[in-house]
């Protein structure tokens, strides 16, 4: 009798363990079935927004360019505009009084009278 109920009660534990190994597995599956879940919400996400970003890119260049183009043309006709005639309506209500001269190293004082910048 002694032995039988020590191999009933190691039937029983094994009964047990059997148990509590099956409850961890399905456990372990259902959190792994989740995290699973919330990986490909994670990689769509990134790769929505890594098509965003390359959009973006795409769009920022071409912009840039266009900008940088625009920018160009608006410097250029600037600088001709800067060199045509003025009319004699134009220098009979305007007359230049002072001159600064600029560089990138200092601001020369106000030059008062043609002679002194060449006109």
């Amino acid at each position: 009798m002694t032995t039988t109920i020590i191999i009933l009660i190691l039937a029983i534990a094994v009964a047990v363990l059997a148990t509590v190994v099956a409850v961890m597995v399905w456990l372990f599956w259902r959190k792994n079935r989740e995290l699973k879940k919330k990986n490909e919400v994670i990689v769509r996400e990134i790769y929505r927004s890594q098509n965003i970003i390359e959009r973006a890119v795409a769009h920022g260049i071409s912009r840039a360019a266009l900008l940088m183009l625009a920018a160009i043309l608006v410097l250029s006709g600037t600088g001709l505009q800067a060199q045509t005639k003025r009319s004699d309506d134009f220098r009979a209500r305007y007359e230049l009084k002072e001159v600064v001269v600029m560089s990138r190293h200092n601001i020369r004082s106000p030059l008062a009278s043609g002679a002194e910048i060449g006109m």
